[in-house]
């Protein structure tokens, strides 16, 4: 199974936080292939670096693994997942949402340590506890 890392999990990793770091590598592990994540990860991840002036770093950490980007049927399902949840009341952060949404098209795990994923349905989901 191939596996679709989040970016609080990247910061968990990043930050080497024990009991979590390694329940992640646990799964990466499992997959034999290498975990990817979406260029809006990517994003939100190098934001964060700008921040700390750690772009460089940043950047070779981010290139383990595979990136990938959405796809109209990707984009198409987004859009119906918006308005599924928000006709009951629920409404998702746009890139949590888009990352999800992908992971369902592309038949990947998500794995997380945000539980509000939980309430996605059609989301194939490791949550972590942090």
């Amino acid at each position: 199974m191939n596996y679709l890392l989040d970016t609080s999990v990247l910061i968990d990793l990043k930050k080497g936080k024990g009991a979590i770091k390694e329940s992640i590598r646990k799964f990466i592990n499992l997959s034999q292939s290498v975990p990817s994540i979406t260029f809006f990860t990517f994003s939100e991840y190098y934001f964060g670096s700008i921040k700390e002036e750690k772009q460089a770093e940043a950047i070779d950490f981010l290139n383990q693994f595979q990136q990938i980007t959405i796809t109209m049927p990707a984009a198409k399902l987004f859009a119906e997942l918006a308005y599924k949840y928000k006709a009951k009341g629920i409404v998702f952060d746009t890139i949590d949402l888009l990352n999800a949404a992908i992971a369902i098209e592309e038949n990947m795990i998500f794995i997380t340590s945000d539980k509000f994923f939980e309430k996605i349905d059609e989301l194939k989901k490791i949550i972590i506890n942090r």
